[in-house]
């Protein structure tokens, strides 16, 4: 009998558009391979995509932050990306949160 695919939380940062690209092509091969995979640049598009008021910072960030939160704790691992000079910040706050909840973390 197989296992449920673990699920995985890709975090990694998200501001240019190779960056982006990159995160959606681990998503696919980590997908292919039967996992699911919980990318923060998908679940967070609605919130940029918006059509009549654009992004609101006081209504739209506390959302996306739970978002990311409930997302990390519903994940059984999370993949983290640190391929910069610097971590980035977004996600060195999710490999927090989940250390907080006791959750395995991969750095690439």
């Amino acid at each position: 009998m197989r296992a449920e695919p673990k699920v995985i939380y890709f975090a990694g940062p998200l501001f240019t558009q190779a960056e982006r690209q990159w995160n959606q092509d681990v998503a696919v091969a980590l997908r292919r391979r039967g996992f699911t995979v919980l990318l923060p640049q998908e679940q967070a598009a609605e919130y940029f995509d918006k059509q009549s008021d654009g992004f609101n910072p006081e209504r739209d960030a506390p959302a996306l932050f739970s978002l990311s939160v409930e997302s990390i704790t519903k994940a059984d691992l999370v993949v983290a990306v640190f391929d910069g000079s610097d971590p980035d910040s977004g996600t060195s706050f999710e490999c927090g949160v989940a250390w907080k909840h006791g959750k395995p973390i991969v750095g690439v």
